[in-house]
């Protein structure tokens, strides 16, 4: 569960998620999935939400510890995409406008069918809120420009000004989604920053994301820049011991394959960008992205493993209020053990998931 809600202080508006971790009864999956790019243990990814546990009370009642993350934006000093002219709107006629869009099993769907929507987001309208390009499977959903802000969804900018920039940006990641299908590593590299597609491939890779393929999987563009970066990285629910293949050892992204869409969902975790990218041949024959994929891993190792042991290894400071949150959620007369419990379970799991990546190869 999460609740999204909005301030404003000092003049300057700010948006902020509240994750309850519900199903998580370490409490830091999504915390140390997030940390990993937000101290930069790999350094790709150029903007993460920044993450801290907080203690909720409501009048004088503990009411549990809760993940206080920004929320995923276009604003200057988050996601580095904002587009704007000297009086700050939106330039939707430039073809090197910045953007930022979700690649979203929920695109098409109504705000009532969407898991934890917390803005009851518009009806989906193809070629305004959401668009499909050829030879990727999931629909993007458009995040910036706001879809809220055209006239169906009760703005004042005309819908065919925001279609045009849609128009630009589904231009652009169709061109992605051709070189992904027919194209070199080299062409690849001439329009992706590889380093943030490398980083979030492994943060799910390592985390086992179930969800990787499904929602939540972020991709922008910077103004009068050319590339797209990938990232932040979000939602990781079902990850790590909680994933719907939670052994530490195997591939993960790599060995989906996708055949329609079934019933258990199995396509969750299949990311055709990712696993197309790792296909692409350089001019040497040699399938660079994987390859490069490992080499990464390898020289972050030390950095993941530490950061790993920061954010899960029982070194926070709030372990009296962790317990205090399991005993009133879960009802239990140990708190503290079952809850120390859980976060070594995590913390293991991870430590031995990276023990093998290190000494396999988990792309090919």
């Amino acid at each position: 569960m999460q609740i999204e809600y909005r301030f404003s202080y000092n003049g300057v508006n700010y948006s902020k998620n509240i994750i309850a971790n519900d199903n998580d009864q370490s409490m830091h999956i999504n915390y140390s999935a997030y940390h990993l790019a937000q101290d930069k243990a790999l350094p790709g990814i150029e903007w993460q939400a920044q993450t801290k546990f907080v203690e909720v009370f409501i009048n004088n009642e503990f009411r549990g510890v809760y993940m206080l993350t920004d929320a995923v934006k276009a604003e200057k000093n988050r996601v580095p995409c904002v587009s704007e002219d000297d009086s700050g709107n939106y330039t939707y006629t430039d073809k090197n406008a910045g953007f930022l869009i979700e690649y979203d099993r929920y695109a098409t769907s109504n705000s009532s069918e969407r898991p934890n929507d917390p803005t009851g987001d518009p009806t989906p309208i193809e070629g305004l809120t959401y668009f499909k390009v050829s030879n990727l499977y999931r629909e993007f959903s458009v995040k910036y420009p706001d879809p809220d802000d055209t006239v169906s969804c009760g703005g004042n900018i005309s819908d065919s000004l925001h279609k045009e920039a849609v128009s630009n940006i589904k231009a652009t990641i169709q061109n992605f989604s051709n070189v992904l299908s027919n194209g070199t590593y080299e062409q690849l590299a001439e329009i992706v920053d590889i380093n943030s597609m490398m980083d979030v491939y492994l943060i799910h890779e390592l985390f086992k994301n179930s969800d990787v393929g499904w929602s939540s999987f972020y991709i922008y563009k910077k103004p009068n820049n050319s590339k797209l970066y990938f990232g932040p990285v979000w939602d990781f629910d079902l990850a790590a011991y909680r994933s719907r293949t939670n052994e530490t050892s195997g591939k993960h992204i790599s060995t989906k394959t996708l055949s329609g869409e079934p019933t258990n969902n199995v396509t969750s975790s299949y990311n055709d960008m990712l696993v197309k990218a790792t296909k692409l041949k350089n001019e040497s024959n040699k399938t660079q992205f994987g390859i490069d994929l490992n080499a990464r891993f390898n020289q972050y190792a030390g950095n993941i493993i530490q950061n790993i042991a920061a954010t899960c290894g029982g070194n926070d400071n709030k372990s009296l209020a962790f317990a205090m949150n399991f005993k009133k959620w879960y009802n239990t007369t140990d708190a503290s053990s079952q809850y120390a419990t859980n976060e070594y379970k995590l913390f293991d799991w991870l430590l031995k998931r990276a023990k093998w990546m290190l000494n396999n190869d988990f792309v090919y």
